[in-house]
C-alpha cells in the first residue's frame, strides 16, 4: 500500500550564480557546445574566454555571440591562453580523448561532453593524469545535475525503497540511416551506446552502484556501427 503522506525530498540544488565565475575555453564550438555556452551566459557569472575549432570561420562565428570571446585555429593555441581556468571539450566522440590530454598537460581542468571517454584505457589514462597534475576532470552528464536527481540521492540514501535489485531503462531516437552522419561513421565512433546509451549505463551506476558483469547484445548498422 502506498504511504500517500510520502513527500518527495526537496532538491539541495545550489543556485548557479554562486559558483565562482571561471575563464573558460571552448573545444568544438558545435550544436551542443553553443547550447552550454548560452546558459553559462544567461544563468551564471562564467567567462567564456576562446572558442578553437578547426575551422576559423566556425570559432569567429561561435565567438562573436559572446561578449570577450576570442576564437583561434588550434586546439593547442586555446589550451595555451592565460586566461582560461578550465576547458569544455565538446568535440565528436573519437577527438576528446586527444583534447582532453592536451589541456590537462596545459595544466587545464577539464569538462569532457559524454562520452568520456571510447574505451577503458583512454578513460584511465585521462583520470591517472588529471589526479598526478591536480586538476578537475569530469564528464558533463547533465542528467545528474539536475533538481530531479538530487531527490533520487536523497530517496536512495535514505532507504525509501528499500534495497534496489534491478533496474529497467530504455532510451530511443531516431536517426535516418545516413552513411555521412557521425552516428553511422566507425571512424566518429558511432553508434548508439556511446550517444545515448551512455545517460542510461550512467543511471544504471548512480541506482545499483558498479556492475561485477556486463553482458551486451545489439545489431549493427549497414556501415559497421
Amino acid at each position: 500500500m502506498i504511504d500517500e503522506s510520502f513527500l518527495i525530498p526537496a532538491p539541495r540544488t545550489e543556485a548557479p550564480l554562486d559558483a565562482p565565475a571561471l575563464g573558460w575555453g571552448i573545444i568544438g564550438p558545435g550544436r551542443i557546445a553553443s547550447a552550454f555556452a548560452e546558459s553559462l551566459a544567461a544563468h551564471t557569472r562564467q567567462r567564456i574566454v576562446t572558442v578553437g575549432s578547426r575551422s576559423i570561420d566556425t570559432a569567429l562565428n561561435f565567438a562573436k555571440r559572446f561578449n570577450g570571446c576570442d576564437a583561434v585555429r588550434s586546439y593547442e593555441e586555446l589550451v595555451k591562453h592565460p586566461a582560461i581556468d578550465i576547458v569544455y571539450v565538446s568535440t565528436p566522440h573519437s577527438f576528446p580523448h586527444q583534447c582532453v590530454m592536451l589541456a590537462l598537460e596545459a595544466g587545464k581542468h577539464v569538462l569532457v561532453e559524454k562520452p568520456f571517454a571510447i574505451n577503458a584505457h583512454q578513460a584511465k589514462e585521462m583520470a591517472q593524469t588529471a589526479q598526478q597534475k591536480g586538476l578537475f576532470l569530469m564528464e558533463a552528464m547533465w542528467p545528474r545535475f539536475l533538481p530531479a536527481f538530487d531527490s533520487v540521492r536523497q530517496i536512495l540514501s535514505e532507504g525509501i525503497l528499500g534495497e534496489i535489485t534491478s533496474v529497467v531503462a530504455d532510451l530511443g531516437e531516431y536517426f535516418r540511416p545516413d552513411p555521412a552522419h557521425r552516428l553511422f561513421s566507425p571512424d566518429l565512433a558511432g553508434g548508439a551506446l556511446l550517444d545515448l546509451g551512455v545517460y542510461l549505463v550512467s543511471l544504471s551506476s548512480l541506482l545499483v552502484g558498479t556492475p561485477s558483469r556486463v553482458t551486451a547484445v545489439g545489431q549493427f548498422t549497414s556501415t559497421g556501427c
